[in-house]
């Protein structure tokens, strides 16, 4: 047994040295390749960019007071997202593809590195580099001491964490595509096109027929993540569903680098993918949404708690609410409301709130048979309604809220500018 276990302490002490040692080389050639300083340089430069146009946002006496940071993380898809695909795809691209072009890749591989130690260690090259080149990032914020609103820092910190898991993401995408393909420019395309493609599908949300579907795509868009983490909401599932992302794209990359037994490396993939995802899922049901924000804006009241802690029953709250107002502009108590249910759905025990999201818009039979089950008609079907049903037979019980019951409305030149703003929300209390 000690024998046995000896063995395995060295083994794992080998694999270990062999990744740092293929991390470090990765990390050295970053930095002294052209391409390299060239892609560092258009991304700093873009950053300032962008870092210039937040503090004009902030200094606007017509911006829409609220999370400022959503303006810098994922706020705009030529701002944020176009080049954080372009930096991943960039660095990424050459991880793999160049050692099987220059002939080194079998001298790797037949050297006393096992695949999972060059994979791991490639990704870990890369992702220290992308680190390196967001850490000035973290500069700009010192400067906004000036600026007539001040971002909170808990935002700040949850928006990097984004960055983070968006960018393990992105480049494990790019580390498999430099495995499955010969050509350098070919690995940079497929990355970018599989990325754009991942954060697009975020926007069929309020496009698909299916509920189940857009409650799928909801649960894993990049674009909804991005949203919440600039607004300082930090929800564990995100965690849990990037890291299985990354562990199943770098087993991937793994079995492609090994060309041996393949159909064995298939059938452990295929199984690996389903465990991991389904831990995923099962932890995220379990997961809870943390508010880092200053004055704790995101947090349910104690009276709240105790009201939803109590409940026994299971409790049906139907938001029938259009996803568009004022010329197809966004709602924003669509958003209000998903929100504190959100919040309110897990604080209370398992199933005893059932919470349901319809778009008149999308889902119209469905919305006008649930208006009319509870007695409404047309008008609230136009503005919105959100309506709760508790108990069964003669205890059943109805109760229904209006938009004015709700939400108060800002008005003013900014309105006019960027579209519908909610001056009050009282959501939660009337719920």
């Amino acid at each position: 047994m000690s024998a046995w276990l000896s063995d395995s302490v060295s083994r794992a002490r080998a694999w270990l040295v062999g990744t740092a040692a293929i991390a470090h080389r990765e990390l050295l050639s970053l930095f002294v390749t052209p391409l390299a300083y060239l892609v560092g340089t258009l991304f700093l430069l873009n950053q300032g960019w962008n870092f210039s146009l937040l503090l004009r946002f902030l200094n606007d006496p017509l911006a829409a007071p609220g999370p400022v940071m959503q303006f810098y993380f994922g706020g705009s898809f030529f701002i944020f997202w176009l080049p954080m695909i372009f930096l991943c795809s960039a660095v990424s691209m050459r991880l793999v593809a160049e050692e099987r072009k220059q002939g080194t890749l079998e001298a790797l591989l037949t050297a006393p590195l096992s695949p999972s130690s060059i994979i791991l260690g490639k990704f870990a090259g890369a992702y220290l580099f992308y680190l390196a080149l967001w850490l000035p990032t973290g500069v700009f914020y010192a400067l906004l001491s000036g600026a007539a609103v001040t971002p909170e820092l808990g935002p700040i910190a949850s928006g990097y964490l984004g960055v983070l898991l968006v960018g393990a993401s992105f480049l494990a995408i790019g580390l498999l595509a430099s495995a499955l393909v010969r050509n350098q420019l070919a690995a940079a395309l497929t990355t970018a096109v599989t990325c754009t493609i991942t954060l697009l599908a975020g926007l069929l949300v309020d496009q698909v027929e299916s509920t189940q579907v857009a409650q799928a795509l909801q649960w894993t868009s990049l674009l909804v993540m991005m949203q919440e983490l600039a607004q300082g909401i930090v929800d564990a599932h995100w965690i849990y569903l990037h890291v299985a992302v990354v562990v199943v794209l770098l087993s991937a990359a793994v079995a492609v680098l090994n060309p041996r037994r393949r159909l064995e490396h298939a059938l452990q993939l295929a199984l690996l993918t389903i465990f991991v995802f389904h831990a995923a899922v099962f932890a995220s049901r379990h997961s809870r949404r943390a508010d880092w924000t200053a004055g704790r804006v995101y947090t349910l009241s104690e009276r709240a708690q105790d009201v939803l802690g109590a409940l026994k029953g299971p409790v049906d709250v139907i938001v029938i609410v259009p996803s568009t107002i004022g010329g197809g502009r966004p709602n924003p108590l669509a958003g209000e409301l998903r929100e504190v249910l959100i919040r309110m759905r897990g604080a209370a025990s398992d199933g005893a709130l059932r919470v349901r999201f319809l778009d008149p818009d999308r889902d119209r039979q469905q919305s006008e048979a649930m208006i009319a089950d509870f007695g409404l008609g047309g008008r609230e079907l136009a503005d919105g309604v959100v309506m709760i049903r508790a108990g069964q037979g003669v205890k059943l019980r109805k109760a229904h809220l209006l938009p004015q019951d709700l939400v108060t409305y800002a008005t003013g030149p900014d309105v006019q500018v960027n579209g519908p703003r909610v001056k009050e929300f009282r959501g939660e209390e009337a719920l």
